[in-house]
């Protein structure tokens, strides 16, 4: 565990100005509590077309990263079995002849199943949540980060 950082507030300063003398793993648990609560309503809004196990993989999940925070969310893989993952894909995306035309695949489909008709219709529910959520996920990081940031600090005022 690292030492607590040690800062001379005189008047105000900025956020920027705070963040930059904070330790880096202060700086990063701050904005990726900034961040989840961003993509906290895109989440639940994800969720609902999705059932049973398939709800597992909407989720979010933290960058390793210690020098540029990131969180990741939507369909995530969180270690494990990954055959739910898989499932919440197809479901997402379609396969077979009603794959989703708008996403880019990496791969193409075989020649030996090109011919088949039918596959699982896509829902495109991460799409849609994120299109009607990115406006109020872009109001939670400009507005919100000051007040997420000075709870943080508090929290840790309060340990001395």
């Amino acid at each position: 565990m690292s030492k607590p950082a040690n800062i001379q507030f005189t008047g105000t300063e900025s956020l920027d100005e705070i963040f930059t003398k904070l330790p880096s793993q202060y700086q990063r648990s701050v904005m990726l509590k900034i961040f989840a609560k961003a993509a906290s309503k895109f989440i639940r809004d994800a969720k609902k077309p999705f059932n049973g196990s398939l709800k597992k993989t909407v989720g979010t999940v933290n960058g390793k990263s210690d020098t540029r925070p990131s969180l990741w969310a939507g369909l995530v893989r969180k270690g494990g079995n990954s055959w739910p993952y898989q499932r919440a894909y197809w479901r997402n995306f379609g396969t077979l002849d009603s794959r989703d035309p708008s996403h880019t695949f990496v791969k193409s489909r075989k020649s030996k199943s090109s011919k088949w008709r039918g596959g699982i219709t896509p829902i495109n529910a991460i799409g849609s949540a994120w299109e009607a959520n990115a406006a109020e996920a872009a109001r939670v990081i400009t507005q919100d980060a000051a007040a997420i940031a000075n709870k943080f600090l508090q929290s840790k005022a309060k340990r001395k």
